[in-house]
């Protein structure tokens, strides 16, 4: 584990990643669709010298994962199923990742599942 000083939680969101790992690409692919008008700020994550921060934001030590401030709470969210509903919540301007019909919705979520 590297000791750095832990990134700063603001009311931006964070992303915590690393491009190997296929369930940040599933995360940076909805934020990509979102077409944000001021893209997330990402803090890399190198995987095989964890930061000692890390188990701070992402109790499992893996990433995905954000954190943020809303008012008086602090959110840390992990799991890529997770964070692509509050994408689409939280980003609620852009373009929705979901359809909008209970049965299509529901055969996206089997669909991603299994992915």
């Amino acid at each position: 584990m590297v000791d750095s000083a832990a990134p700063a939680i603001g009311e931006k969101p964070i992303l915590l990643y690393s491009w190997i790992c296929p369930y940040v690409q599933r995360v940076t692919l909805a934020l990509a669709h979102k077409k944000l008008s001021e893209p997330i700020e990402e803090v890399p994550i190198d995987l095989g010298n964890k930061p000692s921060w890390l188990p701070q934001l992402s109790p499992h030590g893996k990433v995905p994962a954000v954190a943020y401030k809303e008012g008086d709470r602090t959110f840390t969210l992990y799991e890529s199923l997770a964070l692509l509903d509050w994408v689409d919540h939280y980003f609620s301007k852009g373009p929705a990742l979901m359809p909008a019909n209970a049965g299509d919705r529901a055969l996206c979520n089997i669909l991603i599942s299994r992915s």
